[in-house]
Parts: C-alpha cells; structure tokens; sequence
C-alpha cells in the first residue's frame, strides 16, 4: 500500500490532467503494467471523466478557445455573427464560474494537496500515513456524493 500511497496519487493526478500510461511511466518510473493495473483498482477512468466534467476544466477550455477567436479575428472584419459567438462563450464561461461539483471540486484540492505533499521535506513513512488518509477521505467522497 506504501508504494501506491505516494506513487499511485501522483500517477493518478498526471493521468486525471490527461497524461498516457506511458507518459506517467515516464515520469514516475513506474511501470505501465502496474500503472495499468491501479487505473482499473482505483477507477482512474470514471475519476478522470469527473475532472474534466468539472466547471473550472470545462470554463478553462471555453476561454482558451475564446483568446484564440479573438487572436483570430481582423478588426476591420469582426462582424456581428463573430460578436454573438464571443458573447455567448464569455457568458458560458461565467455561468460555468458560479456553479460546481463538488467532487470534481475536492479531487481538484486533493490533488494540489498530494502535489504539496510528495513534493514537502516528510519523512516517508509520514508521507504514506497523509496518503492512507486521503485516500480513505476521497473513498468517503466517492460514497458521498457519487455513491460508489
């Protein structure tokens, strides 16, 4: 459980933002057979559709493709089907501003706190102990307010 403790959180934060098995391997060392192995034991694949769902990811990626219209736009050109396009994504993207899911929500804290600590001067031992923690703690999420 150790290995998977430090290890696995950080494998499964690369792999929620989109990162291959392969690309993780790379990263952690840790093979693609185990890594395989820990997507299917944890459910990396439900938790990585549930962080992409989430407001801010979907609201993130309305005001990328909004900066790349508005680079794309010619000024003596903008007409007024270019403005109700840019209207609509920026109220998108608000709207998306004001809501949230919860979970997605707290996967997306967890995973900065996991960062924080894999990355902290922690013994270990210490950071295992964190790691069983969130682990039941995300578990008890999972129950919560997915009920799984």
């Amino acid at each position: 459980m150790g290995k998977y403790s430090t290890s696995g959180l950080q494998a499964q934060g690369l792999y929620l933002k989109g990162k291959t098995l392969e690309q993780i391997s790379e990263l952690t060392g840790v093979s693609v057979t185990t890594l395989s192995a820990w997507k299917n034991t944890y459910n990396w694949d439900e938790k990585r559709d549930s962080y992409r769902k989430r407001p801010g990811a979907i609201q993130e990626k309305i005001v990328d493709i909004l900066q790349h219209k508005l680079e794309d736009v010619d000024p003596a050109n903008f007409n007024s089907v270019d403005a109700d396009i840019v209207s609509k994504m920026t109220k998108a993207a608000k709207d998306l501003g004001d809501t949230e899911d919860i979970g997605a929500e707290v996967l997306v804290g967890v995973d900065n706190f996991g960062a924080y600590v894999n990355g902290s001067d922690l013994s270990e031992e210490k950071k295992g102990i964190i790691f069983d923690a969130i682990k039941g703690f995300l578990n008890d999420v999972g129950k919560n307010v997915y009920g799984k």
